[in-house]
């Protein structure tokens, strides 16, 4: 897991999306490693799914599939990023919560 975790920001936005039913890349991790790498000045964005897991959450029906595709054309628009975690509840109710690059990580971990 180290050698795949970047230590430092990347120069590109990043889009984390996390199948909250991930067995191989557990939600924890995700949810520990997003705000410190917002902490460190890294511009991403944060998007889970209830019912996901690390192969259903790309599937042809995944509501990550179209987002993907918006999100990327955006990057290409040079539309800003939205600072807003997406959490997809286990109802499938949308959850937003604004980001804070200053926050403590343990803030935003709750």
């Amino acid at each position: 897991m180290a050698q795949n975790t970047p230590n430092r920001p990347l120069p590109q936005p990043l889009l984390i999306a996390q199948g909250l039913a991930d067995d191989l890349v557990l939600p924890r991790f995700s949810r520990d490693f997003v705000p410190r790498a917002l902490h460190a000045g890294q511009e991403l964005e944060y998007r889970s799914y209830a019912g996901r897991d690390h192969l259903s959450i790309v599937a042809p029906d995944s509501p990550l599939t179209q987002e993907l595709v918006q999100w990327t054309q955006d990057r290409f628009d040079r539309v800003p990023l939205s600072r807003v975690v997406t959490e997809e509840t286990p109802n499938n109710r949308l959850q937003r919560t604004a980001l804070s690059a200053r926050a403590e990580p343990e803030r935003y971990v709750g």
